[in-house]
């Protein structure tokens, strides 16, 4: 049977806009897949942990567990691809690079500000930029937290390091006491979102020698085996 002509004319009208939609929507998805890389590489040291001196205290002696806070940073940092001048800081410890994107260091799941048997809280989180000119560092410092609200159970002292040059990020492990508890631990690189292929860069196994992964489709997360130990430095470093 033969279409009339206006009849045609729509059917070729609806194929170019369905493609139209097709070609926008594979733009806009191979531009949040390129706006996300998690091409990172770990690598581990060790030195001794120092606490930071003359810092500023974002907050400190309070329940701060469901609070954030943000932060102006004194450079452009590229974080998984994207370049920002600011961060947000959770009390559960995600460093939030693009809120709407899910982008954010974690470290430490599951633990809280930290109360003495006198419930009186006693955690802190404090930062500082350290160097000058173009190797600037930022820190921001995690200080007395608990995976158990009472201090006879445990504590956790760790920082994160932002690097001006090369964009390369550290997680510095503090004095930690975990209770005998042998939790697994959560520390990398995450889209929350949990809306791209690539969905993570998330260290694994024995904290000694722990491995980097990327974490795509539906694979599921890995964490390192127990606490790490006092020192040890797991530096990422992107490549792209």
């Amino acid at each position: 049977m033969l279409l009339k002509a206006s009849s045609l004319a729509e059917n070729i009208t609806e194929m170019f806009s369905k493609t139209r939609l097709l070609s926008a929507l594979a733009v806009m998805w191979a531009y949040t897949v390129a706006a996300q890389n998690f091409s990172y590489s770990l690598v581990k040291d060790s030195s001794s942990f120092t606490c930071l001196t003359g810092a500023n205290v974002l907050v400190a002696g309070e329940n701060f567990l469901s609070n954030s806070y943000g932060i102006h940073l004194p450079f452009t940092f590229n974080f998984c691809g994207i370049s920002t001048d600011s961060i947000t800081v959770e009390g559960n410890g995600f460093i939030s690079f693009d809120a709407s994107k899910g982008l954010s260091t974690v470290a430490f799941n599951n633990f809280s500000s930290r109360r003495d048997t006198s419930n009186n809280y006693l955690s802190s989180i404090v930062y500082k930029i350290e160097g000058s000119g173009s190797n600037r560092v930022f820190i921001v410092e995690f200080k007395n937290m608990a995976q158990n609200r009472l201090s006879q159970y445990d504590h956790l002292d760790y920082q994160v390091w932002l690097y001006e040059n090369g964009n390369k990020i550290e997680f510095h492990i503090g004095n930690n006491s975990n209770g005998g508890q042998e939790l697994p631990q959560l520390i990398g690189l995450i889209n929350r979102n949990m809306d791209t292929e690539s969905k993570a860069f998330i260290l694994s196994g024995d904290p000694g020698t722990p491995g980097g992964n990327l974490i795509t489709g539906d694979n599921e997360f890995v964490y390192l085996d127990s606490f790490p130990s006092a020192g040890l430095i797991y530096k990422l470093i992107p490549s792209f």
